[in-house]
């Protein structure tokens, strides 16, 4: 009897196990879905292993196996390669092995039960020659004995009534096929692109050590912003394309998806495939069979594209490898970087890493010499900008402004007068922070989640960040029954209002969450901004980076310094990138100045950015890491308990307290992490020197967990990038 072990569809760490069919009449292959009978529900399951055992062995087994319903696919969805990766993922994330599997597909190929289905569309296809009635009808015949086949839409459109009786005749029929993704026919011009003798220098080097190496390598691109990293690995990406392998660029934003694909399209003759989380679930389909069915050899997109199915990756590039958005914020908690690493291992290609600003962890393994250093120190284009601090405590105590200085207003007006265009950043979307009432103090906060609620003008609503709760602007507050209400802070909202009274004459663009709900609105914008249908673009953090706009000669920053005063041993790191990267928007093509609005310009964060020295921040931010134990000195490990009730959840934890390895480790909690989404949260965090007994330790946890079958939710974050 032939058996198939399967994983069920249920994520939970309680199923992570595997389950025993028979495959009855059906021909199953591993990396298949099938439908299984489980708990006298019909659910999908994901195929891992086949064998052959004799039908007295399965009668002896001591439960009854069940017969495979039917068959979900036709051929494998998953290959040997992206096996050993979710094995990998579901042992250093702590997590089920099924999450892993179910975020490495598109919605439509999930193991999971849902209506979702590859889209059909119907194709005219050719089966016999003969003679028919009119020339006209011949003349189609012919075409489609040469054609093969053809969507039926375009067959009709192109034939009209001749085609219609064509098809009646019987020398062609109709079959229902996949949608498939369209690949632009891409006209290819060769172009010369003038690199620097730097450039020449970094991409040799790369070649040579690459070369050498035959075999997995890790290569950190520092370069200050506008060196001309991207031409290198647009340069070194050319090269493996060359070789017939194939090329995987990732970027942490869906405002640079489309800045580079526009880069690669005029770039290369190759096709490209684009995957990003704007995509709708057909079009990430297409997209991922376009690399299954190895069509294309190029694929940029964000950090799900990690998962494509390739068969000859030559190289992998991670841009802006610093950026947080390369994490996951649902389990399986992956670090991109992690999986980049892997995959990078299998296919024996190398991995190019470029930032202006590495993250601490990176460059401390580069210095180190575990990576591979390249360096780009001078700008292509232009000159570094002059960066100024504004005192905000001393213009506020003068009378100078409150949301933006007077002596930066008078900047934004010289360079209007200029015809130069301006980026104004604020990481903080809405028109305003906090709705106080002026009477009793009373602050309306989310019902869901531990945190007040944020005003947005345009749609006259509170908004909650977190879950998106939201309710109107109550008239009179509900304590005390007054209507005098105060707004707290500012938001990118109340920014444009304010600088579109300032500038009635200048044309403002803003660029954060809710302007960019729309398909492609990230695209639309940026385009208006780089025509110079707009003067002014005001944005959140996803401006911060990697975009080129010849034009900008002066970047704001409003609140520069709110960022260092998280409770987070990265808000320094954080700070120090966001502000580099913000800074390096302007003059890209000639002379430009940043301003940045901060309360204490003395912070020795902020001298960094104004000097622009990586290597200082660098040194005083190991020193602190070192003292603090925190990495790269360290491994971390945070364990989040939730439930319901703030009493159970105390309860519960206190059980498994005693479980915990506190000599071998250092544990630091449990600390209350607030409500979020009606759940009370919180946190043990524990800290390694060695990273694999740290997973032990923490799948260990886990399973007592399971054992004493506690009533509270749990997630697992390894080496989280953001403590709350």
């Amino acid at each position: 009897m032939k058996l198939a072990k399967v994983y069920i569809e249920h994520s939970s760490l309680t199923f992570d196990q595997t389950f025993t069919y028979y495959c009855a009449e059906f021909i199953v292959h591993v990396g298949m879905r099938v439908f299984v009978e489980f708990r006298n529900k019909t659910c999908i399951a994901l195929v891992i292993e086949i064998e052959e055992v004799e039908d007295s062995i399965v009668q002896s087994f001591p439960y009854e196996v069940k017969p495979i319903i039917k068959l979900c696919d036709e051929v494998p969805i998953l290959n040997s390669e992206l096996f050993a990766l979710a094995d990998f993922m579901a042992n250093r994330y702590v997590a089920s092995k099924m999450k892993c599997f179910q975020c490495m597909l598109p919605s439509k190929l999930k193991p999971r039960s849902n209506k979702l289905k590859p889209k059909m569309e119907a194709w005219v296809c050719f089966k016999e020659m003969k003679q028919l009635a009119t020339a006209k009808q011949q003349e189609v015949l012919q075409f489609m004995k040469d054609k093969k086949c053809m969507p039926r839409h375009l067959f009709y459109k192109q034939f009209k009534s001749v085609g219609k009786k064509v098809l009646e005749s019987g020398c062609l029929f109709v079959e229902e096929r996949e949608v498939e993704a369209q690949i632009e026919a891409l006209q290819y011009q060769q172009q010369q692109y003038q690199l620097s003798d730097k450039q020449e220098e970094v991409i040799q080097q790369f070649m040579q050590l690459s070369k050498q190496a035959n075999e997995f390598s890790i290569f950190l691109l520092h370069g200050v912003t506008g060196s001309g990293k991207t031409e290198v690995f647009l340069q070194i990406s050319e090269r493996i394309l060359k070789q017939g392998k194939q090329v995987l660029i990732l970027v942490p934003e869906i405002s640079l998806t489309t800045q580079m694909i526009d880069t690669l399209k005029k770039r290369f003759s190759n096709h490209i495939a684009i995957y990003h989380s704007r995509l709708n679930n057909q079009e990430l389909y297409e997209q991922y069979m376009l690399v299954k069915n190895k069509k294309v050899n190029l694929v940029v997109g964000t950090r799900s594209a990690i998962f494509m199915p390739f068969h000859n990756l030559g190289f992998i590039v991670m841009d802006e490898e610093h950026d947080m958005s390369y994490k996951q914020d649902q389990s399986p908690r992956y670090h991109c970087r992690d999986l980049v690493f892997e995959r990078a291992r299998w296919h024996n290609c190398p991995v190019l890493l470029s930032s202006a600003t590495p993250s601490i962890d990176t460059y401390a393994r580069a210095y180190k010499g575990n990576y591979h250093m390249l360096t780009l120190q001078d700008r292509i284009c232009g000159s570094l900008p002059s960066i100024h601090f504004i005192n905000m405590r001393d213009a506020m105590m003068q009378g100078k402004g409150d949301i933006i200085s007077i002596d930066v207003l008078k900047k934004i007006y010289y360079y209007l007068q200029q015809g130069k265009q301006i980026i104004v950043f604020l990481n903080r979307r809405g028109h305003t922070p906090i709705v106080r009432c002026v009477n009793c103090g009373y602050v309306a906060k989310c019902p869901n989640c531990d945190v007040a609620l944020t005003y947005h003008k345009e749609e006259h609503v509170q908004k909650c960040h977190i879950c998106d709760y939201h309710k109107p602007l109550e008239q009179r507050c509900p304590d005390c029954g007054q209507m005098h209400w105060q707004g707290i802070g500012i938001g990118t909202q109340k920014l444009e209002e304010f600088l579109q009274k300032q500038f009635p004459k200048a044309r403002l663009l803003r660029m954060d969450a809710d302007t960019t709900r729309q398909k492609h609105a990230h695209q639309t914008l940026l385009e208006k901004f780089q025509n110079h249908e707009y003067d002014i673009l005001i944005g959140t953090q996803m401006i911060a980076k990697g975009l080129d706009f010849k034009d900008v000669s002066l970047v704001v920053v409003i609140q520069g310094d709110a960022s260092l005063y998280r409770s987070d041993y990265r808000s320094g790191e954080y700070t120090f990138n966001l502000l580099m990267q913000v800074c390096g928007r302007s003059a890209r093509h000639g002379e430009g100045e940043v301003c940045i609005q901060v309360f204490d310009p003395t912070q020795f964060i902020l001298q960094c950015v104004k000097h622009g020295d990586y290597m200082k921040y660098f040194s005083y931010e190991m020193q602190y890491r070192h003292l603090c134990k925190y990495p790269p000195y360290t491994f971390l490990a945070a364990i989040i308990f939730s439930a319901s009730e703030e009493i159970l959840l105390y309860q519960e934890i206190e059980k498994i307290a005693v479980h915990f390895d506190r000599e071998s480790f250092q544990v630091l909690g449990a600390g209350s992490l607030g409500k979020r989404n009606q759940m009370y949260r919180a946190r043990y965090l524990i800290k390694s020197r060695q990273e694999d007994a740290l997973i032990q330790e923490v799948h260990r946890i886990v399973e007592v967990y399971q054992r004493l079958k506690l009533k509270v939710k749990i997630d697992i974050d390894m080496n989280p990038v953001i403590l709350e």
